[in-house]
């Protein structure tokens, strides 16, 4: 009968000092007594922009970085399934917007009007700027950060409406 090893010495062939095989840190083993450390919101969000700056136009990405707003990621509400998008507006609010707010307004609005800013990332044809494009670039880099803890970043959600409030 085969003797079984230890998962870890199955996984990295019998290997036990803080060195792999070719003489470079190795990675830590993680397990239930012994998690990963939590990381920082800034750990998580640098980490989405790296992963965002591989797999889109880096210009976009870099301009953004320097923009006047920051993005937090998205927050969820389990009762009602609503998400909410979290940001820091230009004036250092924390500003929490659904999906159906990222429209001209509401978008203009966490930028403070700063129309040059809206212009550079999302130019239109008419010179002005693209709120469907900025919408979907906001929304689809708040994914990349991923969902947080609200509560945590100290924002607020909305309150959840009433269920004889809602219109169907």
């Amino acid at each position: 009968m085969p003797v079984r090893l230890p998962v870890a010495e199955r996984i990295f062939g019998g290997v036990s000092d803080p060195q792999d095989q070719a003489g470079e840190a190795a990675e830590p083993v993680y397990t239930l007594d012994n998690p990963p450390p939590r990381l920082s919101y800034d750990e998580m969000a640098e980490r989405a922009w790296q992963r965002a700056s591989q797999l889109r136009s880096g210009t976009q990405l870099r301009l953004l970085e320097r923009a006047p707003i920051r993005l937090y990621g998205i927050a969820e509400r389990f009762a009602g399934g609503e998400l909410w998008f979290l940001y820091r507006d230009a004036a250092g609010n924390r500003r929490a917007l659904s999906p159906e707010q990222h429209d001209q307004a509401g978008i203009a609005g966490l930028f403070g009007g700063a129309e040059g800013w809206l212009c550079r990332l999302w130019p239109a044809r008419d010179g002005g700027w693209h709120h469907e494009r900025a919408a979907e670039t906001l929304i689809g880099f708040s994914g990349l950060i991923g969902t947080v803890d609200a509560a945590g970043l100290g924002f607020e959600l909305p309150p959840e409406p009433l269920p004889w409030a809602i219109a169907e």
